[in-house]
């Protein structure tokens, strides 16, 4: 990312990650070197993104695929367990669906090849899923 415009200027190595030292090492090279940059990759970190936009003016911020990706398993698991709590396991036809949605609940994590097997669950989890949505459990 600095590649360019580092042949511009020598900058000492960036101390620590905090916010006033990130924002004082990056502010220390020159505005024409800054406006030079386009893109900057950065975690869900909200202060990363506020010194990104502060420091580099005309800069795109991109949150990186794998917070993304973990965000949304996140969020997925959550519901998952919010659903699975709210089975009666002593009931036969509870503990079914109980099973199912536990059944799944590294489906996501595993690889390509191995997930081939456990469509069948993948396909009722989804269809739950839609059913307590249409219903409005979920919201």
């Amino acid at each position: 990312m600095f590649t360019d415009a580092r042949k511009h200027e020598s900058i000492d190595i960036m101390p620590t990650r905090r916010l006033h030292h990130l924002k004082d090492y990056f502010k220390n090279y020159s505005y024409e070197a800054r406006v030079f940059v386009k893109t900057v990759v950065v975690d869900m970190n909200a202060p990363y993104t506020s010194l990104s936009k502060d420091v580099f003016p005309t800069v795109i911020v991109i949150i990186d695929c794998f917070h993304l990706v973990q965000l949304v398993m996140r969020s997925l698991n959550q519901i998952r367990i919010k659903l699975m709590n709210r089975y009666d396991t002593t009931r036969p036809e509870d503990k079914k669906i109980y099973r199912k949605l536990k059944s799944i609940g590294n489906y996501y994590l595993k690889t390509k090849q191995s997930c081939v097997i456990q469509t069948t669950a993948t396909n009722v989890y989804l269809k739950v899923l839609k059913a307590l949505w249409a219903s409005s459990i979920i919201s």
